[in-house]
């Protein structure tokens, strides 16, 4: 059968989809924006409770493998992990068991991962595999989805590779009015995005009528995994 790993944030969940793959399971790894872009020193901050999160952020080592993960395949696909959540500041406390877990991450994602892994030198064709061709060949959509083709459903995201930008928390569109980025500074911008043909977002405000419908999983039979690299 096949296996969906969401959320991998350490060095050890990597090696083990590694192992996985080794043994011939058909695995599939999915990694999170923010495990990526963020790492445990922000729980040494006076707001530290804005980054809880489950899993929660790990050290910079585990960030490390990660990015390697990235790079050489074992990553499959990035997710956001998306809460809906304001962060609400309160009092000091070392008790954080009625505090609200969760990252609203959704639109700051593909940017987020786009500037971070154009700095580092992951190639643009291999983090739109990550955000767009991988997950639509996983959930048996392409290629309908995931491919710039004809026939295919004319869903585009316009990017800016020269743009750099602020992250403001208060410029966003997801109802939390907050976001972990805030105040990063990135490299490379979304333009425009475009679903089916019909323009939705243009510089950075929202132009098209709200609107979506359920994309059901068309399962196929697993082709034979290759052995990912240790």
């Amino acid at each position: 059968g096949r296996v969906y790993v969401v959320h991998i944030s350490t060095k050890g969940g990597v090696d083990a989809v590694r192992g996985a793959r080794r043994r011939r399971v058909d695995v599939t790894a999915e990694a999170c924006s923010h495990h990526l872009a963020l790492d445990a020193s922000v729980y040494d901050r006076a707001d530290a409770a804005r980054y809880l999160t489950v899993p929660p952020l790990r050290a910079r080592e585990h960030v490390e493998a990660l990015w390697t993960a990235v790079r050489d395949g074992t990553i499959d696909t990035i997710g956001s992990d998306h809460a809906q959540i304001r962060f609400q500041p309160k009092p000091e406390t070392d008790d954080f068991t009625g505090l609200a877990y969760g990252l609203a991450g959704v639109e700051a994602r593909l940017p987020v991962l786009l500037s971070l892994g154009h700095e580092r030198g992951v190639p643009l064709e291999r983090l739109v595999e990550l955000v767009a061709t991988g997950p639509a060949r996983r959930f048996g959509l392409y290629p309908s989805k995931g491919v710039l083709a004809p026939g295919a459903d004319a869903d585009l995201v316009v990017w800016d590779p020269h743009a750099e930008w602020t992250v403001e928390a208060s410029s966003f569109h997801d109802g939390s009015a907050d976001t972990p980025y805030d105040g990063f500074r990135l490299r490379g911008r979304v333009r425009y995005v475009i679903r089916s043909g019909e323009l939705l977002v243009a510089e950075g405000e929202l132009v098209g009528a709200p609107a979506g419908r359920y994309l059901a999983s068309r399962q196929t039979a697993a082709a034979e995994p290759e052995p990912a690299p240790v």
